[in-house]
């Protein structure tokens, strides 16, 4: 794919991942607290992506009115003026999968600036958990139903 570049506001989110599914990135490898700055991505008025801005910048472009809240995960806004020949600089999607969460950093290839960071929480644990609940739920309603059948009455069902 030399040449193209992928947007993540032009992707369709897949049905079962919501806001609460992703956290920011915590900095690094041990979970040390480090500042880190997301920046804020912009749609022009045909829906282009556009660079992505500082957030004080985004705060100016709204209070201005020049520009309104397009989505709040990830947070982005559409200018409601047209920019006449953009120059955009190239984003790239890294993943870093992990057993428990998988990383998604947007990085700018022209100066290797972390533009956005999270963390995807997987859900295996989550529905193993729930599986077993309700297999547990199961068994004792299999064994409830079979207290109240008759010895003899089991194997005449049909």
């Amino acid at each position: 794919m030399v040449g193209h570049h992928l947007c993540l506001l032009h992707l369709k989110p897949p049905d079962n991942v919501v806001e609460a599914n992703f956290t920011r990135a915590t900095g690094g490898p041990y979970g040390q607290k480090e500042p880190r700055m997301s920046k804020v991505f912009v749609l022009d008025t045909n829906r282009e992506p556009l660079n992505p801005v500082h957030p004080a910048r985004a705060r100016i472009l709204l209070r201005e009115g020049k520009a309104a809240v397009y989505l709040r995960f990830p947070f982005c806004i559409i200018l409601k003026a047209g920019v006449e020949q953009p120059l955009l600089h190239p984003l790239r999607l890294k993943i870093d999968p992990g057993s428990k969460t998988t990383g998604l950093a947007v990085v700018n290839d022209a100066n290797g600036e972390v533009v956005w960071a999270g963390e995807l929480a997987h859900r295996g644990e989550q529905i193993k958990r729930a599986i077993g609940r309700d297999a547990e739920a199961l068994e004792l309603d299999v064994e409830e139903l079979e207290e109240r059948i008759a010895p003899g009455e089991v194997g005449q069902m049909g």
